[in-house]
């Protein structure tokens, strides 16, 4: 697993490249270990399709607010993170459709909230890779953190 690390006073702004982005109806940021202000959810959308439920299992999350990701079209959706205050932990990205689900850690990464204060500020880190994926979701990530 690759870790994309955000400390304050960074952020990062995660860009999605595939295709169907523009069928993404929520994102979700998921976390054992932090906890957010927004709406909490379980999903649990795709057990009674026998062709998918192994594919997209149940999970649970925070649904983000739209107004922290742009799905910019059908081929790019960008999601932009601050990091928190306090906190140290893991999270997970999901993008969710109504033909299923594809999560940041399919793609072999999580983000990484640090509460340590890093100075000065990381900038310029860029990645970008190409993998598969289950469903409609995309085939590349880029990311950068400011």
């Amino acid at each position: 697993m690759k870790y994309i690390t955000l400390s304050l006073p960074n952020f990062a702004s995660i860009v999605f490249e595939g295709l169907m982005y523009d069928k993404v109806s929520t994102v979700y940021l998921s976390s054992a270990n932090i906890t957010y202000s927004y709406p909490f959810s379980a999903v649990d959308s795709f057990t009674h399709i026998r062709r998918v439920s192994a594919f997209c299992p149940p999970f649970s999350g925070y649904i983000y607010p739209q107004q922290y990701y742009t799905i910019k079209d059908r081929n790019y959706l960008a999601v932009n993170l601050t990091s928190l205050t306090g906190v140290s932990g893991f999270i997970d990205i999901i993008l969710y459709g109504r033909a299923g689900y594809t999560k940041l850690s399919d793609k072999g990464y999580l983000v990484y909230n640090t509460a340590a204060f890093v100075s000065p500020p990381i900038t310029g880190n860029n990645i970008m890779f190409k993998g598969e994926d289950l469903l409609f979701f995309g085939q590349n990530i880029t990311y950068n953190t400011y």
